[in-house]
């Protein structure tokens, strides 16, 4: 038995995803990754019309799910603008968390409150293999003296779309989301939904 071209391509495209979610600190592979699965986010609609025609002797729409939303509008402008206009460009942003008040709860317990400076970068070399060094934070006493050996209790790094056409910005702004994690696992959410409609539409359409 012929395995299905859509089942091979839908296991590809969650093989990249998990890829994409092992990869949070090297900049070319999360770039690498995250370009995998926005191709194959689209290969998978165009396996489905062949067949869903081989297989029903119908056409495939992919207007008839309901479930489309903003974040696979986005992604499907970032195909677009990928293939059409200009490569997808990633940038960093960083979170430096500086305990700034310790105090207890009711409990005893000893908690921290934080100063958490954050600033977006670009990458610089899209092949880097390493996060470049990003802020660089110097404190002062009370007599305005700079204070030797602050260090951040730890650092956090989103990696963040660069929106290179107004849409593709307004489309970020809307969402609310540019973490391209985030994002990508939001939209395979939806592309499982969709492939599962997909699988309920063909047994419905060979039965008839």
């Amino acid at each position: 038995m012929q395995f299905s071209d859509t089942k091979m391509i839908f296991g590809d495209l969650k093989a990249a995803l998990e890829e994409l979610k092992n990869n949070r600190k090297v900049p070319v592979a999360i770039r690498r990754a995250f370009g995998k699965f926005l191709t194959l986010t689209q290969q998978l609609t165009e396996s489905m019309r062949k067949e869903y025609k081989s297989l029903t002797g119908k056409e495939w729409s992919a207007s008839s799910f309901t479930g489309w939303n903003e974040i696979t509008e986005l992604f499907k402008e970032l195909r677009r603008t990928d293939y059409h206009e200009f490569p997808v460009v990633i940038n960093v942003r960083e979170s430096q968390y500086y305990i700034s008040e310790v105090y207890e709860d009711e409990n005893g317990n000893e908690l921290y409150g934080y100063m958490v400076p954050t600033v977006t970068w670009g990458l610089g070399d899209p092949f880097s293999e390493k996060i470049p060094s990003g802020m660089s934070i110097v404190a002062y006493d009370e007599n305005n003296q700079p204070i030797d050996g602050v260090a951040p209790e730890k650092i956090e790094y989103e990696f963040i779309l660069h929106p290179r056409t107004t849409k593709i910005e307004t489309l970020l702004k809307s969402i609310g989301k540019d973490d391209i994690h985030e994002l990508s696992e939001r939209c395979f959410e939806t592309l499982n939904s969709y492939f599962e409609f997909y699988h309920s539409c063909i047994a419905k359409d060979r039965n008839r």
